[in-house]
């Protein structure tokens, strides 16, 4: 079956249909209005494609991950106790 093209009339219906872009109106994977896990992103091939092409080693981003959460909490910490109660 062949789709008809868009015009902009047919996008701008779609979009006003759509009150919170781009998710509303997403499909497929990581549509559900919420961020897909390290996992789920490292286990996508197109990304696997991307890494392989760019030498990224998933170790490397993973440990990257863990460094960037550990900074992000102590930051956390480190600020509510100067705020104080």
């Amino acid at each position: 079956m062949r789709s008809s093209p868009l015009t902009f009339s047919t996008t701008r219906s779609v979009l006003s249909s759509c009150s919170h872009m781009p998710f509303q109106c997403a499909r497929g994977a990581f549509t559900r209005n919420e961020e897909p896990t390290l996992d789920e992103l490292l286990s996508e091939p197109a990304v696997r494609l991307i890494m392989a092409r760019d030498r990224v080693d998933e170790l490397e981003v993973r440990r990257i991950a863990v460094e960037t959460r550990e900074r992000a909490e102590r930051y956390r910490r480190d600020h509510e106790r100067m705020a104080g109660p």
